[in-house]
């Protein structure tokens, strides 16, 4: 019998080949052969019950409707939207999926106007109607929505984009909204942001690229990440925006770079918009940037 190990050990511990043949590929001294006789069942599971086939069109037995018209986001958080079988039923690498649809519909109606406005195509068209009566209807009436419903989007999604792997693999939030905004609904691009050399970039989404501050132990608000990623950047918004979706910071293979980030109520965007950065508050310089090394020693200080 060929064993994959949950650890490594040293030899007689292989990478899956034997006696110069491979049998299974693993990470180096991964793998262990051995007598079947000599194996036994792994007493951490001998009390699971035996799960059944699960064939790859059934989802489980929680069904979400698909609704028509128009249902408008909860004005409060009941317990209908709390807990497990709640949210978007996620397959196939789709979390950056459900978590960008959910964040833009499930209790704000602020991207409403792409489920009405006019697009042009069958396959557009066919989208636009399942977003809205399979996905946002349902997620907000029922706090739910089946994950047969979000292979249906993401096939027609696939059908309709340039961008390859919709259907299946896991992408960025960005790319989604580029499909969405630009090749779905023809939308311009939500943000507008200008650089230090005056280069002038359109996106749709705000990514916050930070490294962690090694000296703060304390749980960042949104305002302030938002606030250090533009000054270490040296970016403001070219245009003051009307909606802004913001991507906070992520890492490695754990991506959350923070465990808790807390919301802000309100941003202050005053002064990250504009053509020039004015005086350093702080050190009274007046660089063509406020000093992100001040900014920052004031941030540790405050926190300290």
């Amino acid at each position: 019998a060929g064993l994959e190990l949950e650890e490594e050990i040293s030899p007689p511990g292989n990478n899956g080949m034997y006696e110069g043949v491979r049998y299974f590929t693993c990470p180096p001294f991964r793998a262990l052969f051995c007598y079947l006789h000599d194996c036994s069942k792994d007493r951490r599971f001998e009390e699971m019950p035996v799960q059944p086939e699960i064939k790859t069109n059934y989802f489980g037995p929680k069904e979400s409707p698909v609704i028509e018209g128009k249902v408008d986001p909860p004005k409060y958080i009941s317990p209908m939207y709390i807990g497990r079988s709640r949210g978007i039923q996620g397959n196939k690498n789709s979390c950056y999926l459900d978590a960008t649809l959910y964040g833009m519909f499930a209790f704000t109606n602020t991207m409403d106007y792409i489920l009405s406005t006019p697009v042009d195509g069958h396959i557009n068209q066919t989208i636009q109607k399942i977003l809205r009566e399979s996905v946002v209807n349902p997620l907000r009436e029922c706090g739910f929505v089946g994950a047969d419903h979000m292979r249906i989007l993401r096939d027609l999604m696939s059908k309709s984009s340039t961008l390859v792997g919709l259907e299946d693999e896991e992408k960025e939030p960005e790319e989604l909204l580029n499909v969405l905004f630009t090749e779905i609904f023809n939308i311009k691009p939500l943000l507008s942001f200008r650089d230090g050399a005056n280069e002038i970039s359109h996106v749709n989404l705000c990514q916050i690229l930070l490294e962690r501050d090694p000296h703060s132990s304390t749980m960042p608000h949104t305002q302030d990440l938002l606030t250090r990623y533009f000054v270490s950047q040296n970016l403001f918004f070219h245009t003051q925006p009307d909606l802004l979706l913001l991507q906070v910071p992520r890492s490695g293979k754990d991506f959350k770079l923070y465990d808790t980030v807390l919301p802000s109520a309100e941003l202050q965007l005053g002064g990250l918009c504009g053509g020039v950065w004015g005086s350093c508050y702080i050190c009274n310089k007046k660089p063509f940037m406020k000093c992100p090394q001040c900014y920052i020693n004031q941030v540790r200080y405050l926190i300290n």
